[in-house]
Order: C-alpha cells, then structure tokens, then sequence
C-alpha cells in the first residue's frame, strides 16, 4: 500500500517511522500550510504543526492522528512497546505552549529564539510528558536525536540537540502523590523509578501533571544543565516515565545517538574551533589553509554524564559531515561520515587515510566506520583471509582473492571502491598481496597509491581514553583505528567509498 497521512506546503514532510510486533506503522513529521515563500505575509510562525499518525499494518488506514500545533519541527522518534510509550524530539517557536499539558517555551536566556522539545506520549498520541531545553540556534532547524536506553542500564532515554543553552528542568510538571493524612506532597519518581505511576499507595491521592497540586519541573531542582557555549550539542539522559533529568553534558555538535550497555554513543562532527584543533594541527605544521573539520566518536558514562573517551577522523582543510548511526544486538555502534578530503588524521595527526583523487575532480570521501564497544575488544579477521598469521606477509589469503593494503579484493576487482580509479587492483594468479598494473591503465605521470582502509600496526597508545575528569574537550592522542584489542570504543574498521562531485 503507499498513503499520504499528511499533505501541506512549505517543508512539510515526514521525518521517522517505527513499526510495531503487529506491523502497525507509527509515522513522526509536519504539515504546512501557508507558504511564506510565495505569500510573505504567511509568516513560518503561523504554518507549521508537528504530527503523530498510526497506520494499519494491512492498507496503511490512517488509525490514528495526533496534532501538536505548539510544536514546529519534528526529528526522531523510538517506540517502547513493552511501556506503551513514544518518545520523540522535536521544537518549538519562542512564546509557544501547551495549555492542556502545562509547558511553554519561554526562552529568556536567548531571547527570539527556539526551545528543543523531547515528548512522550501513551500509544494514543496523548503526551505524558515533555522536557524543554533552550536553544540558541535560529528556527530550530537543528537536528535531534533520542533512543532508548539499554536495558541493562535501566528506564530511560538518550537524546541529543544541538546548539543548546541552560538547566533541562523545564517542561510539563511531575504527577504527585499526597497524603490523605498528612497532606505530604511526594512526586511519583521518589515512589517508583520501573513505571509509570498512575494510582497512589493506599492511603494516598493521585493529582496528575496537570493538576495544580502537581510538581513544577523547576522544583524536581536535578542540576542537570548544558551549559557549554552556544555552538555546543547537549547530551542528555531523561527517566522514560516522568522525563525527570539524569543529566545534561554539552558536547561539540552531536549528529547521532546510540546506546551501549556503557553509556550514550554520540557521533558527531565540527570545525576545529570547538576544541581548538586548529591550533593543534598547526603545531604539528598539518594545517595548510581554511578551517580543519573533524568528525568524532564519544562515549558518554551512564551514570555520570562525563565523556569516557573520543575517538576522531580529522582533515586539514575541508569539510566533515557525520550523516547516521546504528548499533547492533552485541553493542558494536556503526557510523556514517563523510570528508572533503583526499587525506585524513587519525587522534595523533598521523596521515592514516591518504586517498588518490581522479584527476580533475576534488574527491569526497564517503565511509562506513564499525567500532566494537563490546568486551573482548576488536580483533578480526577480514572476509578475504583464510587465517591471521601476523599484520605482514604470513597471511593466508582464500583462493581467487588478493588482501592488498588492508582492504580484501575479489579477482578482477579495480580500486573503484577505495580509490575511484578503474585500474585493475587483484589478479590472484599472478600476486594476492601486491596490486598488478597492466601497462597503459594510468596516464603518464601517474602512479598507483592502493588505499588503506585499516591500519594494523601495533597496540594503541595508553592515552587512548581520557580520564574521568576529561570529558570531550580534551581529545585523546592515539590513532583510531588498529586491529589490536582497544577494548570500549575500538574501531574495527573503515569501508572507503570514493567519488568526484556532491555526495
């Protein structure tokens, strides 16, 4: 079936999807009215409604569809069937609010502009509660990321915002419970942290987040704050049952968000000013011109909030973009990045990606970083390799295969996929360890530069993680990526795509 939950102008869309045990399709976005392109008297203020639709698994009926008409832009959304909650990150305009729910965003610290919303809502649509968060950024066109924590870690959510200001105890009030003998007010997260409270111990009333009884967000007094400067993302941990804050870390610009049994994953990416790579580059005479542009892997402590190490891809002179990321059953936190570069550093400014560009194109490099974050660390053996031996010529290579340069070839293959050149990269007849070049491939005064996608030399420096008294501002100097075991964070391995023109 293919359906249209919702139409509209002027950047309406539909921005996340999760799909539940019976197939039914919970579907996140906006719809737009007013154009204010083509009628500037259509001010974005007035257009824009964030909604929540339920499709049937069967012909994509529309079951379901909740308006947030106080909520401008919607981002990513995580379904918790076993808790028949969605939780979803979003924004709103300065000066909106939610009369039935009891949140508004009054962005005073800087005024004009946007608050990130995270909301929860039943299975129905019907919020439960929402956390506000200043921004500094215009509109809010600035991305959010949420997942759910792991389990072993408990009831709760990640989420991640960037360019945020300020304390995260605001939003909608917390339930309470009150004494029928005593009148003793007690919010309902000191009752219960594994559930969503509803009904009161016996001898006790039940006044819910909208009642006046209710706790106000600004009394539950966390402490949890993002408070870096304004170019920073916030990393944040909320209870899934009440939003109450975990903490708040401030981090340079988080793109994507994962969870591990150790913590929050964020990938992300800057330009050096953030954690004055510029200034480091050039000590180590690598920045040549323009900004250096760096993306990043962190892991944030689950319970502490503090950044446990970074791991980093940088180039001099382009830009870096981190596009997504996903984690798998084990643990293991994938990410997709992409560089304006034909040469990247590793946390220790060694070169440890250089790439040959096709003649006449500036060539941007797409990859597809693994990292394990499990115990056991990243040791592996590529696809193409019968057994590891050691990191030199002891290996034994599967038959019509070559493993040249720490990248694994089928017969015949070219280095289209590492380099962008057609050249002909393995003939396992003649030599499964070197590149064959048959004269007249490359044109005169070329030479062949087979591209190395893992670097399997040697154990990582001890610097590799920070201390706890470090978080993300301090990056570590070890190289991220080995095949040796890294333990928490190691990256196992970098799969190159590289192509001239836009990615």
């Amino acid at each position: 079936w293919l359906v249209s939950p919702h139409s509209g102008t002027f950047n309406g869309n539909v921005r996340d999807i999760e799909v539940d045990s019976n197939g039914d399709v919970f579907v996140l976005g906006r719809e737009c009215e007013g154009d204010p392109v083509a009628n500037p008297s259509v001010g974005e203020e007035d257009a824009c409604t964030v909604l929540l639709h339920k499709l049937s698994a069967t012909d994509g009926a529309i079951l379901m569809t909740r308006r947030f008409p106080f909520l401008y832009h919607a981002y990513e959304m995580a379904l918790d069937e076993a808790s028949g909650m969605i939780f979803f990150s979003s924004s709103m305009l300065n000066g909106a609010r939610s009369d039935d729910d009891g949140f508004e965003c009054d962005n005073s610290v800087v005024p004009g502009q946007v608050c990130a919303a995270t909301v929860a809502t039943d299975l129905e649509g019907n919020i439960i509660w929402a956390r506000i968060l200043h921004q500094t950024g215009i509109y809010g066109y600035f991305t959010g990321g949420i997942e759910l924590a792991h389990a072993s870690d408990g009831p709760y959510i990640y989420a991640t915002y960037e360019e945020t200001l300020d304390s995260l105890d605001r939003g909608t009030p917390y339930p309470v419970c009150i004494n029928d003998a005593t009148g003793v007010k007690t919010p309902v997260y000191e009752i219960s942290m594994d559930m969503l409270i509803t009904e009161c111990p016996e001898g006790s009333t039940y006044h819910n987040s909208t009642s006046e009884q209710a706790l106000p967000a600004k009394a539950a007094n966390t402490g949890a704050i993002c408070a870096g400067p304004t170019a920073m993302s916030c990393a944040m941990k909320l209870h899934k049952f009440t939003g109450l804050p975990i903490f708040g870390t401030s981090i340079a610009a988080a793109r994507a968000v994962g969870t591990s049994p150790d913590g929050m994953l964020i990938a992300g990416s800057y330009y050096s000013e953030a954690f004055s790579w510029a200034e480091k580059m050039a000590q180590t005479s690598l920045l040549t011109g323009g900004e250096s542009s760096v993306s990043y892997q962190a892991l944030i402590d689950k319970d502490t909030g503090r950044g446990v190490y970074v791991q980093a891809l940088a180039n001099p002179t382009g830009w870096a973009q981190t596009y997504a990321s996903a984690t798998d059953p084990e643990g293991n936190f994938y990410v997709v990045i992409g560089h304006n570069s034909n040469e990247m550093y590793g946390n220790d400014f060694d070169l440890i990606l250089p790439f040959t560009p096709k003649q006449g194109y500036a060539t941007k490099q797409l990859l597809v970083e693994k990292y394990s974050t499990g115990e056991g660390g990243a040791s592996f053996v590529p696809s193409c390799v019968e057994s590891c031996v050691d990191i030199n010529d002891a290996n034994i290579i599967k038959q019509g295969y070559c493993y040249i340069s720490h990248l694994c070839y089928q017969n015949g293959d070219t280095f289209a996929r590492s380099t962008g050149e057609v050249c002909p990269a393995c003939d396992a007849d003649v030599n499964q360890k070197e590149a064959t070049e048959p004269a007249g491939c490359l044109e005169d005064g070329e030479t062949l530069v087979p591209t190395s996608s893992v670097q399997e030399e040697g154990p990582p420096s001890p610097s590799m993680t920070t201390s706890s008294e470090d978080t993300t501002d301090s990056l570590p100097t070890s190289s991220p990526v080995s095949k040796t075991n890294l333990g928490t964070g190691a990256k196992v391995g970098i799969a190159i795509g590289s192509f001239a023109g836009a990615l």
